[in-house]
């Protein structure tokens, strides 16, 4: 169904309307952009946290075996 424009005021409005309509959905594909560079740059610090802290782990039980040597050393 379409919609008979009978004056100019009519026709400036509804052109407004679209400018507007378009002009939103330019911002929302920007906000989902933006939205998903921030999930991507949080994967990568969460990733990045995780590889630290493995290596936090790992270099902690190697502490914890060169402790156990040790003491089964003096024993």
């Amino acid at each position: 169904m379409t919609r008979r424009i009978r004056t100019t005021r009519q026709a400036r409005r509804l052109r407004h309307k679209a400018s507007l309509v378009v002009a939103k959905r330019k911002v929302d594909a920007l906000h989902a952009e933006w939205f998903w560079a921030a999930v991507a740059a949080a994967a990568v610090q969460l990733d990045n946290w995780a590889v630290g802290r493995a290596g936090q782990i790992q270099a902690e039980r190697a502490e914890a075996v060169e402790r156990a040597e040790i003491k089964g050393e003096q024993q």
